[in-house]
């Protein structure tokens, strides 16, 4: 099993007994890096000196706290970026890591669809494995109500994503594949009762803790052409 932990700090006191508990249990440890700005990401990426750094200081941090691999999570590249840049990128700091400690697990998280430039085979000959994003297909920006990891249905969805998008990797290395799926949903003001329908006000993500008591409170539903669950109720004469 794998524990994903996200630090912007250092770790404090808690955090490693998190870790200590983890490794106790056969559970390994990995460090998510993020950075969600595309010119950022293009500097780290690109210049030789901020890349040597970053390799040193993700390395340092590995050893410092004796974790057990490294997951970068940059997102909103830049398209140019996306493809020989990044895998090139991912294969470097695979070697650096390794060259002091071979068992390191050295991943991306890619996104569930490719809108342009992404070289997915080559991302994964980069390193151990891509940890598929697999979810936000809807959200905030939605102006209907949706899944956030549709299982089929529409143009794209999960089915997508690992036989389409992910296609080579698919039929070549699948077990350099691990598919994120969510524990959250997504809620809105809405125009109908049905699935789809026109949104008035984008609420707020959800979490299964609160969504499961509610689901029996109010209905658990299931949608067919997306196979995902989902509930509702009614707030007035015009919105649910």
């Amino acid at each position: 099993e794998i524990g994903w932990c996200d630090w912007s700090s250092d770790v404090c006191s808690s955090d490693l007994d998190v870790i200590n508990t983890a490794h106790q249990n056969g559970v390994k440890v990995i460090l998510t890096v993020v950075n969600f700005d595309g010119d950022v990401i293009h500097t780290i990426m690109t210049n030789s000196t901020v890349k040597q750094t970053f390799f040193n200081n993700v390395k340092s941090r590995m050893i410092q706290y004796q974790l057990d691999g490294i997951n970068i999570d940059f997102e909103s590249l830049n398209t140019a970026d996306r493809g020989d840049v990044v895998n090139n990128f991912m294969a470097e700091l695979s070697a650096y890591v390794k060259s002091t400690n071979p068992e390191a697990e050295i991943s991306f998280a890619g996104p569930a669809v490719n809108w342009s430039g992404w070289k997915f085979q080559g991302l994964a000959n980069a390193c151990d494995y891509i940890f598929i994003m697999g979810y936000s297909f809807w959200g905030s920006w939605s102006t209907t109500t949706g899944a956030c990891a549709p299982l089929t249905g529409g143009s794209i969805n999960i089915a997508n994503t690992v036989n389409v998008q992910y296609s080579a990797v698919t039929q070549s290395a699948p077990e350099k594949l691990i598919l994120g799926v969510p524990y959250y949903g997504l809620k809105w003001i809405a125009r109908t009762s049905q699935p789809g329908a026109s949104v008035i006000d984008w609420v707020s993500s959800t979490r299964f803790t609160t969504d499961q008591p509610n689901s029996q409170t109010y209905g658990l539903q299931w949608n067919t052409n997306n196979q995902v669950p989902w509930y509702r109720w009614q707030i007035n004469d015009t919105s649910w």
